[in-house]
């Protein structure tokens, strides 16, 4: 019985916040406005599958009782306190380095892509925010999107995230390769696990 080929890694794909960066203040405005929400749909997808900001989601979801410009300033806290893992550059350069096509697939509100692209040292060769494409994660057609940027088929891409179901499994479903990202001594129930984002430098890429 021959074994199933694996075509060597030409492109990543990398999760954005919990996997290449953290909130180190995270004060959740964005959550208090769907809380607050008056509308009876998936706030979640209402949020994260189109650009708005503060004052634009709250108006939106018809969120009453909220203080507009106590979140705004709150959003601005976490903003600021958006550090990278200390493996992010170290493993971006070095992919870069190798030849290696590089991306970003988040489900993300809109004003988190700025702050983190800031601290970023290089260009990424495709960007697939949620606000921006209008899938989120699972869904097929946000890896779709990606890849076709990206110009690599599904299966000589890797995607690389903290989030099982979204990350992983979704990814697994478009036809991608996958690693789910379980960082200190957390446990993952499935799926092929890694530790740091310095592991995917060990994985047969093609550069």
């Amino acid at each position: 019985m021959s074994s199933i080929h694996v075509p060597p890694i030409q492109a990543v794909i990398f999760d954005a916040f919990d996997t290449l960066c953290e909130i180190k203040n995270p004060l959740h405005p964005f959550a208090e406005i769907a809380r607050a929400s008056s509308k009876h749909i998936d706030v979640r997808v209402a949020l994260m599958t189109r650009p708005v900001d503060i004052r634009q989601a709250t108006e939106y979801l018809g969120s009453t009782g909220v203080n507009v410009t106590e979140l705004e300033q709150r959003l601005q806290t976490e903003l600021a306190s958006i550090r990278l893992f200390d493996d992010t550059i170290p493993t971006l350069t070095e992919l870069k380095r190798r030849g290696i096509k590089l991306a970003i697939a988040s489900n993300l509100a809109a004003p988190y892509a700025v702050p983190l692209l800031k601290l970023l040292p290089i260009q990424l060769d495709a960007y697939a925010w949620s606000f921006d494409v209008g899938y989120l994660k699972p869904q097929a057609e946000i890896f779709e999107w990606t890849t076709s940027k990206l110009g690599v088929p599904a299966s000589a891409t890797l995607m690389v995230g903290d989030t099982y179901k979204a990350d992983y499994v979704g990814a697994r479903n478009a036809g991608l390769q996958a690693r789910h990202l379980v960082r200190s001594n957390g446990q993952s129930s499935a799926g092929i696990v890694i530790h740091s984002l310095t592991d995917v430098l060990d994985l047969p890429l093609a550069g």
